[in-house]
């Protein structure tokens, strides 16, 4: 993850966005078995 000038708001929104994907990826694994 590169750090430039990005507000602590954005920062925020993009580690949202990962963890959802995270937790969607969690779930299809745990379905998958």
């Amino acid at each position: 993850m590169i750090a430039v000038d990005v507000p602590p708001g954005k920062v925020l929104e993009h580690l949202e966005v990962f963890q959802a994907i995270a937790n969607a990826n969690n779930s299809n694994r745990a379905s998958g078995t």
